[in-house]
């Protein structure tokens, strides 16, 4: 805050304007003591006439020399208060400024205000309330209390939890016959250190196995990727474990709808087909079979599983379409279902390892499907 200015002191002799006077301006100019009248304060020593400017106002000054005009109209300021008017201005421009700052503080203080009395609405809200016998609630716990704690990695939960994979072989194949686990165990990973398999920079090795009721092979792995990689290259190690582990090699169907049914079921014609007007080398077909019996009367168009060898290949293929008799065909790709038993009708296994009694899908009854005396075109019970 800038100091108020020091007083004033007011010579006791009047200098009039230079300027012009006519005739009708008979009326004497007013002096200074005349204009102030009781703002002016005489000091002691010198008799001579003290004006403060911190009392009084610019639109006071102003109200008195108005008071003051002369005939025609004319307002003169003396040239005594032209300092004092200087001061008061400048303390109005200095009050001004200050107004505006402290205005702007108050519209930060009602915005604090708002948001202090919704954080206290919410917290009124979600408090736990006081139990009935008038007792306090226990104080609140910490930030540090309260925030949940950030879980472990990935790796540390899954510490305990090995992969697994299933290894399935050929009908009529019975690997690792009359074998322990430790056994199976020795003579893949002795395979496996043979070809230098490796996985994410590591050796890969196979912590346990099993011998399922199907005659097939689950292993245990330590990663994930290592279990994807015994999956996705079984072909290459399976034989040199066990000559009678015969696998059959990774596939990756597609389905091709509104295939003419002219050619069921031969599935041969179609994959000549689709080789020769697609860009589908004949080493990655694998097989094709239908994906329905055209059993309606007169349907002229059906839908094919296509299983492919190259994973990239059934990708793009699926994001496009196929030629076949200079037919445009759509392609999507093929999601697997679920697994139902058709002896028992349960789901979850085939009917090659049902141990359950048989159940007929269109009745429920104790019978195969085949024999049910309920007409075959009824719907499912």
């Amino acid at each position: 805050m800038p100091p108020d200015p020091p007083p004033i002191t007011l010579s006791k002799r009047f200098h009039p304007l230079k300027g012009r006077s006519g005739a009708a301006d008979a009326r004497k100019d007013a002096s200074v003591p005349e204009i102030l009248g009781d703002e002016i304060e005489t000091d002691e020593a010198t008799m001579e006439p003290i004006l403060r400017p911190d009392k009084m106002t610019m639109p006071q000054l102003w109200k008195k020399l108005v008071a003051n005009r002369r005939n025609n109209g004319e307002v003169v300021v003396p040239s005594e208060l032209v300092d004092i008017m200087s001061a008061l201005i400048y303390s109005m421009e200095d009050t001004s400024n200050r107004m505006n700052a402290l205005e702007a503080q108050l519209k930060r203080l009602d915005t604090f205000e708002a948001r202090l009395l919704t954080l206290t609405a919410t917290c009124l809200t979600t408090s736990t309330p006081p139990a009935e016998t008038g007792t306090l609630p226990p104080n609140p716990k910490s930030w540090a209390a309260a925030a949940p704690r950030t879980p472990p990695p990935n790796r540390v939960i899954n510490e305990f939890k090995p992969s697994q994979v299933v290894i399935r072989s050929n009908e009529d194949c019975r690997p690792f016959e009359g074998a322990s686990s430790k056994e199976i165990v020795d003579r893949i990973n002795r395979t496996l250190r043979q070809i230098d398999a490796m996985s994410a920079g590591k050796k890969i090795e196979v912590k346990g196995a099993a011998i399922l009721p199907s005659r097939s092979v689950k292993l245990y792995t330590a990663t994930r990727s290592e279990a994807n990689w015994l999956l996705e290259n079984r072909c290459q190690w399976s034989t040199l474990a066990d000559p009678k582990l015969v696998t059959s090699p990774p596939v990756y169907p597609i389905v091709i709808d509104s295939v003419p049914t002219e050619q069921y079921p031969n599935t041969t014609q179609i994959g000549l087909v689709l080789t020769e007007q697609n860009p589908i080398p004949p080493e990655f077909l694998h097989s094709i079979r239908w994906l329905s019996k055209p059993t309606v009367p007169g349907q002229q168009n059906g839908s094919v599983i296509v299983n492919l060898l190259h994973k990239e290949l059934a990708q793009r293929m699926v994001k496009g379409t196929v030629y076949y008799e200079w037919n445009c065909l759509c392609v999507r790709a093929c999601k697997k279902t679920r697994i139902q038993c058709h002896r028992c009708q349960e789901p979850g296994h085939i009917a090659a390892h049902c141990k359950d009694r048989i159940r007929c899908k269109f009745c429920g009854n104790d019978h195969d499907s085949q024999e049910c005396p309920e007409p075959k075109d009824s719907p499912p019970h």
